[in-house]
């Protein structure tokens, strides 16, 4: 809505139309002078500040200025009320009539509340988001901690042990941790996935190797549950290697498997990879449990979302397992879905691909598991636990290691050479990694030695802070908990970095 007011050289209106009065608030007559129209509200701009008479468009334009585009003002109605206004003003110069300026009034109130609620909204989602990426990395850091010490020993126990009884418990408690540490991951790929920053891993891989490590974990809850567990890859060679995500690719199987135990009392649990596609693979998991009805099939790739409510709810769980599942599926450019007569069970099917890896490629990708150069490195970490879970696998790797309990002894150690790399935790109390590796930097450019080939082993995985530990001078980020295979690959990485000087 938009009002037109017409004044003469002194100011004094020569012509209004209807809505200028129901923009302004207020009658609006001939002869009537228009900054004193305005001036009984009063006008301020849009930060509350009062406008002088002399700095309002149409005095500008009568001073002869040059016209003025959708100026916004606030304008005070004389019932207390206050509008928006976008005021434009031109100079006229039509020969023998009064008028010499002519302005509009266009209410934009709503427009500007819209506004203002929209960037509140924004603010508030921001806020949130920022909130809960502080959750999840805290959640993280706080659980990965202790996670490691305890999967950590697990391997080195297991690499000690000779009795196979024995190694087999040991290996139920490193998968049951390894169990934990995905739904903390489930959680954070969630956050990634959402951002658009899961980024996959292909490797070559070998499917019945995979299932059979999966389903070894859950073999123990289907035995005492007296569920049957029966796997199965069909199509294809047997010992062929792919090339896919492992890591994800267990991910989605520890999911969908620990969905159809969860909900199944009695019969059997079947999981079968059908490999007769060369380039996708056919994940199908079938139970004899209690099912799922049209409306939970409906929703159980949402968010947070319970499959079974109500009398059910003994059945408990994240809510992420499946949506998780739906959205690396996506990413693997395939798809999953749900078939279920309630009460007589349910069929997972996912589809992926991951293509049959040529001989030659396959050979190519194995190099990376060649036997690491003798290498002399600095570890420093303040946790002693984690200093003898580093130190074994760091000898397994065949790796001399030189390790300290903080970042000031690191700094001491490395003013004495030698080093072919520094291991450095993050979070350490005093000097943390980030500052040690500055004034290892610092140290080498005052003595003209390399600068550290540095990797960070930290517990804070998300995004932004991988991303800003690579972006300060880290060649390599390994996570905790600490796998031996993420280790060996981050060292063989400061093996290629070239050495600046």
């Amino acid at each position: 809505m938009s009002g037109i007011v017409v004044v003469d050289e002194r100011g004094a209106v020569v012509f209004a139309n209807a809505a200028a009065e129901r923009v302004l608030g207020r009658k609006v007559r001939a002869g009537s002078r228009l900054l004193s129209l305005l001036g009984t509200g009063g006008v301020t701009d849009l930060d509350g500040n009062r406008i002088p008479p002399h700095r309002l468009p149409f005095a500008r334009a009568l001073a002869g200025e040059p016209g003025m585009h959708e100026v916004r003002h606030d304008l005070h109605w004389p019932s207390g009320e206050r509008r928006v206004v976008a005021v434009t003003s031109a100079r006229l110069s039509a020969a023998g009539t009064e008028a010499a300026v002519v302005c509009t009034f266009t209410d934009i109130t709503d427009e500007v509340q819209s506004q203002d609620r929209l960037r509140a909204a924004m603010t508030a989602a921001e806020t949130a988001n920022r909130a809960k990426s502080d959750f999840l990395a805290a959640m993280s850091h706080e659980i990965r901690t202790p996670l490691n010490g305890v999967l950590g020993m697990a391997t080195v126990l297991g690499s000690r042990l000779t009795d196979p009884q024995e190694q087999a418990m040991v290996r139920v408690i490193r998968d049951s941790g390894e169990h934990l540490l995905g739904v903390i991951n489930d959680i954070l790929d969630l956050a990634r996935i959402e951002a658009g920053r899961m980024v996959l891993d292909p490797r070559p891989i070998r499917l019945p190797d995979i299932l059979m490590r999966v389903a070894s974990l859950h073999q123990i809850a289907a035995t005492e549950k007296g569920v049957r567990l029966i796997i199965h890859c069909s199509g294809g060679a047997g010992g062929e290697l792919r090339l896919g995500d492992e890591m994800r690719l267990i991910q989605i199987l520890h999911n969908l498997m620990g969905n159809a135990l969860k909900f199944t009392d009695a019969g059997h649990v079947r999981v079968e990879i059908d490999c007769s596609d060369p380039e996708a693979i056919t994940i199908e998991v079938q139970d004899t449990g209690i099912g799922m009805s049209p409306e939970e099939i409906a929703r159980a790739f949402e968010e947070f979302t319970q499959g079974m409510g109500g009398s059910r709810r003994s059945h408990v769980g994240t809510g992420l397992g499946l949506p998780i599942v739906r959205r690396l599926a996506s990413l693997m450019q395939g798809e999953g879905s749900l078939q279920s007569v309630e009460g007589q069970g349910v069929t997972a099917r996912v589809l992926l691909k991951i293509p049959v890896l040529a001989a030659g490629a396959a050979q190519d990708a194995g190099s990376d598991s060649r036997q690491l150069p003798p290498l002399r490195v600095l570890a420093a970490e303040d946790n002693a636990t984690n200093r003898i879970i580093l130190q074994s696998m760091l000898q397994s790797l065949g790796v001399e290691t030189v390790i300290v309990a903080d970042g000031q002894q690191a700094l001491h150690r490395f003013r004495e050479g030698g080093f072919d790399a520094v291991l450095l935790d993050i979070a350490m109390p005093g000097m943390d990694g980030l500052e040690t590796l500055k004034a290892m930097n610092a140290f080498a450019a005052e003595t003209g030695r390399p600068a550290p080939r540095a990797v960070a082993v930290t517990a804070n995985v998300m995004t932004h802070q991988v991303n800003a530990y690579l972006g300060q001078g880290f060649a390599a980020v390994v996570a905790k908990p600490i796998r031996i295979e993420m280790l060996g690959q981050a060292l063989w990485h400061c093996v290629d970095q070239p050495v600046d000087s």
